[in-house]
């Protein structure tokens, strides 16, 4: 009986993603607080002192900087007690190497359920084939998917209510020459991956990616980019992760003087591969928008120290962008020229963090319509986290300080559900096209 496959269709192509921005934001978890090494090989054996010294340094790191340790969610007697089974399961050990420890540390911070509070690894190589387009993943070097899977619920953290986040994240980890080796999978032979697809099963040999690779320029494309289709009104402005720099406010301001130019009458931003960053992108793209204010969340709370701040929502007062919407000939105010047409955001399961808030903001403002997939984390959630370096193994410890709530709070325990469901694969075409009726407001 052949073994159920993952779906990957969308993920093998985000190793290139991840490989253009430099790291795979959910599975390496670094935020910029901190300069780090490289872990040590997974397979270097540490003292059991060394191993007990990382292991209380990974709870330390969330006992003291963890929000759940001061909001009353009764998290925190949950992760006291996986601190004590992971003490004693090390304990138990004859020998520890950097694997054994990431396992069983990994395993702990799994308990919290928290899709960004995470232990991981830094450094090792990328693997990639520049003929995967695609199609349900099978087996790696002869492991099955489903096996794969098993493995990797128990040592990659994801919010119960869309779990199915992990089998789009399986798809980066199996790219990643540190969580195939977590995950068990036997690399002195190579690598190579089989699929199903609609010509039949395919196996594909993939190799480590080098600056040196002639496709360096292919997978180094741009995050950000943008198309119009003048015979159907459509204009897509695609966002790969959440990073304001001048070349994307710049690709904003280009995007928007098309569209006005050209009287585009549908304007979408895609984020179906964007695992998130910064939620300054949002506010720099609501510059282009008519909107006199708008919110960004329902609320924020932090930890600080042993403190917790508790702000509410505020109103964004949208600084519209006046010099965008100018004539270069006959400077005008910004109003007269801000998009006030049918506006979308295209949406996948590997949709995260800051980038779902980028698609909420759209939908809980009564902004525009969601079309495609649920993202694959809650609206009210933890995040924005801290890193830190274990001192031995030198694992990495990502840890969420805040509590983020949606801005409708009737559906804080909801999803954010798309107004159109379609395959991520599909979004794009059935938004060109206006293929669904209900893209009508």
């Amino acid at each position: 009986m052949k073994a159920k496959s993952v779906k990957i269709l969308i993920i093998i192509l985000l190793c290139a993603v991840a490989l253009a921005a430099g790291i795979a934001v959910a599975l390496l978890c670094i935020s910029g607080n901190g300069d780090f090494t490289d872990s040590l090989p997974l397979d270097t054996v540490l003292t059991m002192e060394q191993a007990q010294s990382d292991l209380d340094f990974m709870y330390k790191t969330v006992r003291d900087n963890h929000i759940c340790y001061i909001d009353g969610s009764g998290l925190d007697k949950v992760f006291d007690n996986a601190y004590q089974k992971a003490k004693e399961r090390l304990s138990a050990c004859d020998t520890v190497t950097v694997r054994d420890l990431w396992e069983i540390g990994a395993e702990m911070y799994c308990s919290l359920e928290d899709g960004h509070t995470i232990i991981t690894y830094n450094g090792g190589e990328v693997y990639y084939n520049p003929e995967a387009d695609g199609g349900n993943l099978i087996s790696v070097n002869g492991v099955t998917t489903e096996e794969l899977l098993e493995r990797f619920s128990k040592v990659f953290p994801c919010e119960p209510r869309v779990s199915f986040y992990r089998r789009y994240m399986l798809g980066v980890a199996v790219c990643r020459e540190s969580w195939l080796g977590l995950l068990g999978v036997e690399l002195s032979n190579g690598l190579t991956m089989t699929f199903e697809t609609d010509e039949g099963e395919k196996t594909l040999e993939f190799f480590p990616y080098s600056e040196e690779s002639e496709t360096e320029q292919e997978m180094g494309e741009s995050f950000y980019g943008y198309t119009i289709d003048e015979e159907n009104s459509a204009g897509i402005f695609r966002l790969d992760k959440c990073t304001v720099t001048e070349g994307y406010k710049q690709a904003l301001s280009d995007f928007f003087r098309e569209v006005r130019e050209k009287d585009i009458q549908r304007v979408a931003v895609d984020l179906r591969n964007n695992g998130g960053g910064n939620s300054d992108v949002i506010i720099e793209f609501m510059k282009y928008i008519d909107v006199d204010s708008y919110y960004l969340f329902g609320g924020v709370d932090v930890r600080l120290g042993g403190m917790l701040i508790a702000n509410k929502a505020e109103p964004i007062i949208n600084q519209k962008s006046e010099y965008v919407f100018s004539l270069d000939s006959d400077k005008r105010e910004g109003d007269e020229y801000a998009y006030n047409g049918k506006l979308y955001a295209l949406t996948s399961n590997y949709t995260f963090s800051s980038a779902m808030d980028f698609a909420v903001v759209i939908s809980d403002n009564g902004l525009g319509k969601i079309v495609g997939e649920i993202p694959g984390n809650m609206p009210t959630c933890y995040g924005d986290k801290l890193s830190f370096q274990a001192p031995y193994s030198k694992l990495i410890c990502g840890v969420s300080y805040k509590k983020f709530y949606r801005i409708d709070r009737s559906k804080d325990n909801s999803p954010l559900i798309p107004d159109i469901e379609v395959p991520a694969e599909e979004v794009e075409q059935a938004f060109i096209n206006d293929r669904y009726a209900y893209f009508s407001f």
